[in-house]
């Protein structure tokens, strides 16, 4: 039988397009994400590879190149809730699907610009450009696909393990409903195909905008390590050194969470936000732009705008702290995550990630250059970000100290408890 479902858009598609194709997808992603038994089990997860990554840190000795070890920590969290899988960070298969996501986001900057002028794509360097994205997307589909029907043949529906399981389940009940609910749900796109796509999606936006956003932190922290030892004297002074920070510590905690923003603002991981359009014509400006003419917010110039922060290429967490200090107020210029309906879906649990990963690495340990380096005249880490679809610090290592042993021996133990309840989740390791 003829299959005339659409295919899934790809993540190029939803980057530079405004349809509501994925829309009903994602808000049942987004529900998830967001749903208050969804909201604690990811807190769990986070934990769990907060600890794993302060134990590989601590196992460096050191001196270390945090880059592998914070990418994997934050794909096991994106790999677990999704997909009910981890991966060790040197595990080939996990490395290869690295490159992947890495290269793509490279070759992503010679592409970009095909939107605008499709011409572009009969140029010989953007042909091939194409057709290596292609090559790669069609090997990580391939795996994301064995992990899917793993699932469908598991699948158990009344206790989904992830959000692989809640579509399937959500795909079975529209299935029984018929061909109306699902075109209310899919507007005509392949399941199967929107599945995969969402897969990818949170794989690729989960781990590189949080791996590199806690990457710059580590670089500012360098730079900046009379803010470190404020973050380590608040920590300190709220959370004790015997245990590790949580989710409920956020509100004791306003000078951690304020660094945290302006590391975002700084950064600028994503430097340019996903595409918008205008319905009707609209006068902004002095400019007249016409129905359905793309808008594409320069994020990255709004948190650099001087009209809307003072002083903004100062590193100055206390911008984001209340008149007394007490509170974090995030003004409309901050806008790590987007704005608007297309919004990222996966922004609470960032935000999450990010406040548990740093406050928990300055917790137990120090970020420092020292004379244990290979090299004490190294110059600090440089503060330009590496080109691409986001912005990465380029390669560098640092000498983690320990400040607060008993808070990972502490975790260690939380930790332990979580995986002993998590067992009957069958959560797959690689490597």
């Amino acid at each position: 039988m003829k299959n005339n479902a659409k295919e899934a858009p790809s993540a190029h598609h939803q980057i530079f397009n405004n349809d509501n194709s994925s829309s009903s997808s994602n808000a049942t992603v987004g529900g998830g994400l967001r749903s208050s038994s969804g909201i604690k089990r990811m807190e769990s997860l986070i934990q769990n590879e907060v600890v794993h990554l302060l134990k590989l840190v601590a196992q460096e000795r050191g001196v270390a190149d945090p880059e592998p070890l914070v990418k994997c920590a934050v794909a096991n969290v994106v790999g677990s809730m999704v997909m009910s899988t981890r991966f060790r960070h040197d595990d080939t298969r996990f490395q290869r699907f690295m490159h992947l996501f890495d290269e793509g986001f490279r070759l992503f900057v010679d592409t970009g610009l095909m939107t605008f002028m499709p011409i572009l794509r009969f140029l010989p360097k953007v042909g091939q450009t194409c057709a290596k994205l292609r090559e790669n997307r069609d090997e990580m589909v391939t795996f994301v696909r064995e992990v899917i029907s793993e699932h469908r043949s598991t699948l158990n529906a009344n206790a989904p393990r992830d959000l692989i399981d809640n579509y399937l389940i959500k795909q079975r009940q529209l299935e029984a409903e018929g061909e109306e609910a699902k075109e209310a749900f899919y507007h005509g796109y392949d399941p199967e195909r929107q599945l995969e796509q969402i897969v990818l999606d949170l794989f690729s936006a989960g781990i590189e905008n949080v791996s590199h956003t806690l990457l710059w932190s580590m670089v500012y922290m360098l730079h900046n390590p009379e803010v470190m030892q404020k973050v380590q004297a608040e920590l300190n002074e709220k959370v004790g050194e015997a245990r590790l920070p949580t989710l409920d510590d956020c509100r004791e905690l306003p000078y951690t969470r304020a660094t945290m923003c302006e590391v975002m603002r700084m950064s600028s991981v994503v430097p340019t936000g996903v595409t918008h359009s205008v319905n009707s014509p609209t006068e902004f400006d002095g400019y007249t732009l016409p129905a359905n003419v793309h808008i594409v917010p320069l994020l990255h110039s709004v948190h650099h705008d001087p009209s809307a922060w003072d002083e903004p290429e100062s590193f100055r967490p206390e911008r984001f702290l209340s008149a007394d200090g007490t509170d974090v107020v995030k003004p409309p210029s901050f806008m790590p995550f987007g704005t608007g309906q297309r919004v990222c879906i996966g922004d609470r649990m960032a935000e999450q990630e990010l406040f548990l990963f740093f406050a928990s690495l300055l917790h137990v340990f120090s970020v420092r250059q020292s004379d244990k380096m290979e090299d004490a005249k190294t110059p600090l880490p440089s503060l330009r970000g590496l080109p691409g679809a986001s912005l990465r610090p380029a390669p560098f290592k640092a000498h983690f100290a320990f400040e607060n042993v008993e808070a990972l021996v502490d975790g260690m133990k939380i930790s332990q408890e979580f995986q002993k309840l998590e067992q009957n989740q069958h959560i797959r390791i690689y490597g």
